[in-house]
């Protein structure tokens, strides 16, 4: 707003904004790793779950069923343990 005060055209703010988003968009992909197999899936839980073990491979077995594009759930239970539901 400080930048349409003093007069700057804000769809000339609009393009520089979003020219920003598309090169960091672009470095991101870049940078990013694609896991190939379950010990990838799983490490990048492990990192995810703060170490968290039993969190991590759960995570991991479920991505690995349904896919590194799926969408998991997380709902409390009333049980003392972790399980898996595919």
């Amino acid at each position: 707003m400080k930048f349409v005060k003093y007069n700057t055209n804000p769809f000339e703010i609009k393009k520089g904004i979003e020219k920003c988003r598309d090169k960091i968009i672009e470095f991101l992909e870049e940078i990013s790793i694609h896991p190939k197999d379950k010990k990838d899936l799983y490490n990048i839980a492990l990192v995810s779950s703060n170490y968290n073990e039993n969190i991590a491979s759960i995570v991991s077995d479920a991505l690995w069923e349904i896919g590194i594009d799926g969408i998991i759930e997380i709902e409390q239970g009333a049980r003392g343990y972790n399980e898996l539901f595919v």
